[in-house]
Formats: structure tokens, sequence, C-alpha cells
């Protein structure tokens, strides 16, 4: 819920004429924050971002997604088209990238934006820096919005933010009417890179304590950015930089770990000191800068710098000029943010999909394999994907089941030894596109797929679907995105089912943020109205999601996947015959996961758990079940 003081702000700024906002990286932290609260007060935003799925925030009907690179002129400028008041938050942020990664987004995109600005005569422009423009190795107090730093070629990211700075400054010099805004380490409900990559070295039992705790640092709820971004929307002198924090230093370690403690994740951490972090993370730096396929290092000097000194700012200037003060105190802040992650949603929601599920096709396998107690013979198992129609945003796909390209895929080795494995039949009119065609539905309707993950009778249809996005998780792709051969096939992947340009059109989700349901700590809710909650299910292959969908007239519908083959594998919790995990990522969570879903069944008898390969379910689901050879497993043929 967006705080009422903040739809306050966002009326205060329609009174001075602004009726349009466009926001850049709207699917950002700070940028789908600051969009959601502007929809929420009944104002038209248009947003620009990369992945529209990362967050729930950025769903919303006063919402307007614009998909598209930051430095593309053209697009920018197109999407700017009738807007009066831009926000200019996207921005490659992270630790670790090349210095031509940060020039491109964060420089050359800011050249993009002012330009844009100029050409559709947008009345203001509020950009988002950060103050890693003053990152410093040193211990540092009261640091004024001038104080530049000299140590921004170890933080390439705050040099980048600089350059772009200088951009704003010329571009007032211009007339462009411009503020600068540098909020202080963000943190908050949705936050992926502050108290989360802490969390996160806690449970890989990485955390380190770098210094001796005793620095005090400056950090902002992100309520309060927002609430200092709408300030700086109609208040402020032109050209002028303001810092942004919770003006209350603390002690970083003893906060941070008193927040874990409170979340039950860990009691103490080990302690480094930091000159010891700083030789280490130097050494990392340069192999890693030699060696750049091993990606980022899990330390860098910026990071030790950030966590191990002194860094507090003087926020005067935003008091004094745009009446700024905290709405939100650090310990609200925190609590606010642990009941995020505590947070549990058990009811069906409010708002509803409709659902089909369609058999493309079966294949042929020992019963004992997926059956508890079954015998050793052959059983024929059918392979479904489920057509989810939601009232504003269309249909969605969960996978696509088989399609005739299967068998061209499997046609040479190594694949052809998953095709021999399996008797597969998928005849080209039960193919997802056809059973979509017979309910009125082009492949151009569906505007997205959920992959629940990418073994081959998952996949195989996605080529008929040239103009549709994909959803999946990050772990998922980078499992299989540089495979091949034999690896790709002890994953159960084909490569070449996956469309040419499939790189350019999925969308990762890289963490689920949202209230959990049942045994699931938390969950994806994909357009953030919980008619389609993505949860997580590893095991079966790495990265595998489930989809609980609330459905008009049937209550709770989960979507598992193949994190069980048979209802009766729900019923008594026994996961399938150990031979299967010769091509299963991770078993131990294979069982972990299934053990969660048999609970939910205990906790929610009302739910109806749909596996992709249970001839039961088209019995039970027979009145939304169509395609092929359903009435066998309906039992209704002879």
């Amino acid at each position: 819920m967006v705080n009422p003081r903040l739809i306050e702000e966002c009326q205060n700024i329609a009174q001075h004429g602004f009726s349009r906002v466009a926001i850049t990286g709207a699917t950002g932290f700070i940028g789908s924050h600051l969009a959601r609260t502007f929809a929420e007060a009944g104002i038209s935003v248009v947003g620009i971002g990369r992945n529209w799925y990362q967050t729930s925030r950025s769903w919303h009907p006063l919402i307007e997604h614009a998909t598209g690179d930051i430095t593309n002129a053209r697009f920018v400028s197109d999407t700017f088209q009738d807007v009066d008041l831009v926000y200019h938050a996207a921005a490659l942020s992270k630790p670790w990238a090349t210095p031509k990664e940060f020039e491109k987004n964060n420089v050359t995109g800011t050249k993009v934006v002012i330009d844009a600005c100029k050409m559709r005569r947008v009345r203001r422009l509020v950009f988002v820096s950060s103050t890693s423009v003053a990152f410093s190795l040193k211990d540092h107090t009261d640091i004024a919005e001038e104080d530049i730093s000299r140590d921004l070629e170890i933080g390439t990211y705050g040099w980048s933010k600089l350059r772009a700075e200088e951009i704003i400054a010329n571009a007032v010099k211009e007339g462009v009417h411009c503020l600068t805004i540098r909020p202080r380490a963000v943190f908050g409900p949705g936050d992926k890179a502050l108290l989360p990559r802490l969390i996160a070295s806690v449970r890989n039992g990485k955390a380190t304590q770098i210094g001796d705790g005793n620095n005090s640092t400056d950090i902002t709820y992100i309520d309060n950015v927002i609430y200092a971004l709408l300030l700086a929307g109609y208040r402020g002198p032109v050209g002028s930089t303001y810092t942004i924090t919770n003006d209350c230093p603390i002690l970083l370690w003893p906060h941070a770990l008193q927040f874990m403690r409170d979340l039950g994740i860990v009691d103490s951490v080990r302690q480094v000191p930091r000159s010891t972090a700083l030789r280490i993370a130097y050494l990392l730096e340069r192999i890693h800068r030699f060696a750049p396929w091993l990606g980022e290092p899990q330390l860098t000097r910026y990071i030790v710098g950030l966590l191990a000194f002194t860094q507090t700012f003087d926020i005067s200037s935003a008091k004094a000029d745009l009446g700024y003060r905290p709405l939100i105190s650090i310990q609200e802040g925190l609590q606010k943010t642990a009941d995020t992650l505590h947070a549990k949603l058990d009811e069906p929601a409010t708002k509803t999909v409709d659902l089909l599920i369609g058999v493309t096709g079966s294949a042929t396998s020992f019963e004992a394999i997926a059956i508890t107690d079954g015998e050793w013979k052959k059983m024929r198992f059918p392979s479904t994907f489920s057509i989810i129609v939601h009232e504003n945003y269309g249909v969605t796909l969960f996978d696509t089941g088989y399609s005739p390209r299967y068998h061209s895929a499997t046609s040479r080795p190594p694949y052809s030894i998953y095709e021999r494995s399996l008797q597969v039949e998928c005849p080209e009119s039960f193919s997802a596109a056809a059973l979509l065609q017979q309910h009125g539905i082009s492949t151009s309707d569906v505007k997205r797929i959920i992959i629940s993950h990418f073994h081959a009778d998952h996949v195989a249809g996605l080529r008929d679907f040239p103009q549709s996005e994909f959803i999946v998780t990050q772990c998922a792709w980078d499992d299989v995105k540089n495979t091949s051969g034999l690896r790709a096939m002890m994953r159960a992947f084909v490569p070449s089912l996956l469309p040419d340009d499939f790189e350019d059109r999925v969308r990762c989700i890289s963490t689920f943020e949202d209230p959990g349901f049942g045994a699931f700590p938390r969950t994806h809710d994909l357009f953030g109205d919980e008619s389609i909650r993505l949860v997580d299910l590893s095991g079966h292959a790495a990265g595998m999601l489930g989809a609980l969908l609330t459905v008009t007239g049937h209550d709770l519908v989960f979507l598992i996947a193949d994190a069980a083959y048979s209802l009766d594998n729900v019923a008594n919790n026994t996961p399938p015959h150990r031979i299967t995990s010769l091509f299963e990522s991770n078993r131990k969570q294979m069982i972990q996961s299934l053990d969660k879903i048999h609970q939910l069944t205990l906790t929610h008898p009302h739910i109806t758990i749909v596996p992709t390969h249970c001839p039961a379910c088209i019995g039970i689901m027979r009145k939304r079940t169509f395609g092929y050879d359903c009435a066998e497993w309906q039992g209704e043929k002879e």
C-alpha cells in the first residue's frame, strides 16, 4: 500500500500542471516504487524498462509500459511525447561491470534522455544520481554535495554517475529545467542490493563483517527517497543537486546483524580487518579483469568501501530548498522490510483468471517411474500446457507442451537418446498453436509464456509464438543458456527448440519478493493483483516454476509442472523413482519442493494440484481440458 503522504505529494505535482509523467528505469527498485505511487494517485505514467516482470509494482492500469533501450534516441523521444515531467532513474547499478557498460547505460543513456526532453519540450527533468560520486576509501563525515571523490577509478559506477551529472549541468546551461537527487543506500520492500546481498551471503555461509563494526553510515528508506523525488518535481531551483538520506547515521554492522537476528537468519558473523579485505578485493579484481568470464568477484574494493568506512552526508540543502524531512524512521523502515519478508497471503485473490488445459500429445514410459507402487509396465502420460486469460493483461501460456518440431530436433545424436527413451506422439493438429486456434486465439494474442523449465516436452512449441515474451527464472536460464550436446541432453534440454531471438524476448525473474503462500515463504505476484502467483519449485530442474492461480469458478489451481508426475506422488509425498535422478537437477531440492506441495494440500484441501503429465488430472479438470486423446484419460473411451 502506498504511503498516503506520497499520494498527497503527487496531487501537489498535479496542481502545478503536470498531468503526464515519464519514468526511465520504471522496472527498477526506485523507478517501480515511483511509478506505482503516481499510478495510485491517479496520474498517468509511461515507464521505460526492459523487464516488466521483475516486480509486481510495475503493473497497474495507469502505468503504460514502454519496453526498450534507454540509449535508443528515437524510442526515448517517442516515449516522451505529451509528457510534462520526466524522472530519469534508469541506470546500470551494480558493484562490478566494465567501464564500457557503465558508459553506455549511465552516460550515453543520460545524453539521450536530455535530447529527448529538449525535443519534446519537457517542462522538468529530475535525475536520480547517487552518493557514489563521493565514494572514498577514507572515513568521512558530513559530506556535502560539492564534495566529489578522487577514488572513482575504484568505483566505476560512481565515475559514470559523475559524468552523467556533468551532462545534466551542461543541459541546465542550455535551458533544460533539471534537478539532481542523490539517494544514499536505499533499502525497503523490493530492494535487491543492500539487505538482500547481506542476507544471501549469510545463507550461503559466507557472511563476514568487514572491519570492527564501528563505522557509521547513512541509509535511506525507499518511501523517503520517493518523497524527495516528488518534492523535486515542483520545488527547488533549476540546476540544484540534493543528497537524500534518513538524516540519522547508524552503525551499519550492528543494525544489519540485529535485522538478521530478528529474521532468525544468524546470531553472529566472523570478522575480517578492512585492510585484509581491501587486499583480498584488489587481488580478486585483478583476477576477474584478466578472466572476465568468471563474472562478478565475491568482494570488490567498492563493496569494502561501502561496508567498512564511515561515510555520512549533510542534507541541509534538501531540507532548506525542498522542505524534505524523512517520513519513515530507520527502525520503522527496517520493521516494514522485515514484515514484508514474513508476509503471507493464504487466501484466493479477488481478481480471477480463466483457465484451459490443452493436451499436445503423449509420451510412453514405465508406470513405476511416476506412480507410487506402480508396476514395471508401459503407460502413456499426457503432455499438457495451460492457457491463462486475464481480463486486463490478455493471454498467458504456462509452457507449450510437445509439437512436431520435437521429432526433428531430437533426430540426431546426442538428442536422439532422449527421443528413443520415450515413444512420443504429437500430431500437428494438437500443437499448442493449433489448439489455441480452435478456441479463436491466434499466436499473436499470446502476450507471454511462462516457462516452468527447459525440458524439451515443455518448450517444444515456443517457435510457434514469434511475438510472445518468455518468463523464466534467472536460475533456470543460467543453467541451460550456454549448454549444448551431451551436457544439454543430460538436462533434457534441446537448444534448437528455442527461437533464434530467445535472448531478446526472455524476461528473467531473479527474486521472489511477494507474500508467501502456505509452505512457500515467498511468491512472485506476476501482475500485482495475486491472480497469478509464481512459486519456486527447484529440484526436478534448476529454478523450476509453478503457478498458483485464482481461477474463475474454481477457486485455487496450482500448476506444478514436473514437481510431481502424478497426484499419487503428491498425496503420498513420495518422489518418483530414483532412475529419474539421471536428469534431475537436484534430488534433495526436488524432495523439498514435493514436500511443500504435499503440506499445502493438507493446509488447503480445496486447492487443485495439476502436474503436467498426470492422467488423473485430465479427468478431474475435464471441463477445462481439451486436445489430444482426452477421451481416453477422461475415461470416456472404450
